[in-house]
């Protein structure tokens, strides 16, 4: 859009050197096109003169068809194919000065307008980058606090899977213990009927039976500590179930920060379009001061030259009454 505003600066700046240019040329005779200038209404008549019937009227800026060009009258067609006489003192061949004017300060008041709302559309974009900014920055500080506890919860899961790899030797490690108390109860209760008979195994079965209360006593020791073990477990497991909990809201949190770091990588690119949209506009507006140079140019010669003809006593080859 603002590639097309500078394309249109640059007709309107054309058409000044054009109009410019045009104020040395002399009439050209034949079916031209002249329009009537200054603030007028014009009588069109059937023939060269005032007396005669008027057939329609003509207003400032009025764009006429050259039929016929004598000293007095034009022959001309109008718009809406009227053909009739209208005062040579009437009709110039270039655009009246009003006309252009007006053209030009509408087209300018068209160009300040697109100005202003692509000023207010920058304004509004910085606007919302500023606030996304902002909540980007927030995120990375939640982002950063997450990590944190995820390093912590690994750390964590860490020392409870050593703790279950040690509770789960310790498991293993009872169960020849438990066989051989099997095989020793199972054994005394054989000696127990044989006591009597086989006294001298008397003292080696008082012995194999302290080995048993001994074995007992380690028995109930392992005992209270698979006790322990199996609340270490059930503990564990609560942990476990506790980190797997937790690890879906960190998977949740990942996905929401790429999303983030996606939205500011656009953000970016529409900072940098308004960079280029901006030092685009920089260059319109000193367009337009090289414009009303070329205005304050264009008047001073129009004055020059109405200076000069009022001197003459008479009309120049322009056709222009000021």
């Amino acid at each position: 859009m603002a590639v097309n505003l500078l394309s249109r600066v640059r007709i309107v700046i054309f058409s000044l050197f054009l109009l410019i240019a045009g104020f040395g040329l002399s009439s050209i005779a034949g079916a031209e096109t002249r329009y009537i200038h200054d603030v007028l209404i014009v009588d069109v008549r059937d023939n060269m003169g005032k007396q005669y019937k008027v057939l329609t009227t003509v207003r400032t800026g009025d764009a006429l068809e050259v039929l016929e060009d004598t000293k007095h009258f034009v022959k001309v067609k109008t718009s809406k194919g009227v053909v009739g006489y209208i005062s040579r003192q009437y009709v110039v061949s270039d655009l009246p000065k009003k006309t252009i004017i007006n053209s030009l300060k509408s087209e300018m008041k068209s160009l300040n307008k697109k100005l202003v709302n692509l000023q207010a559309d920058k304004d509004g974009s910085s606007e919302k980058l500023l606030a996304i900014r902002t909540q980007n920055e927030s995120y990375k500080q939640e982002l950063s606090s997450t990590a944190a506890e995820r390093d912590n919860v690994i750390k964590e899961l860490e020392r409870c899977a050593v703790t279950n790899h040690e509770i789960s030797d310790k498991l293993a490690s009872l169960e020849p213990v438990a066989a051989e108390r099997d095989n020793l109860e199972a054994e005394l209760k054989k000696l127990q009927p044989r006591i009597s008979l086989l006294q001298d195994r008397y003292d080696q079965a008082l012995e194999n039976n302290k080995e048993a209360a001994e074995l007992i006593g380690e028995r109930d020791t392992l005992h209270d500590k698979l006790i322990n073990v199996q609340a270490d477990l059930e503990f564990l497991k609560e942990k476990h179930q506790q980190f797997i909990n937790d690890s879906e809201d960190l998977v949740s949190l990942i996905d929401e920060r790429d999303s983030l770091f996606a939205q500011a990588k656009q953000n970016d690119q529409v900072v940098k379009e308004l960079r280029e949209r901006n030092d685009e506009l920089e260059g319109t507006h000193m367009v337009y001061w090289f414009l009303a140079g070329a205005g304050v140019l264009l008047i001073g010669m129009l004055i020059g030259k109405a200076s000069i003809r009022k001197k003459r006593g008479g009309l120049s080859g322009m056709f222009i009454v000021f």
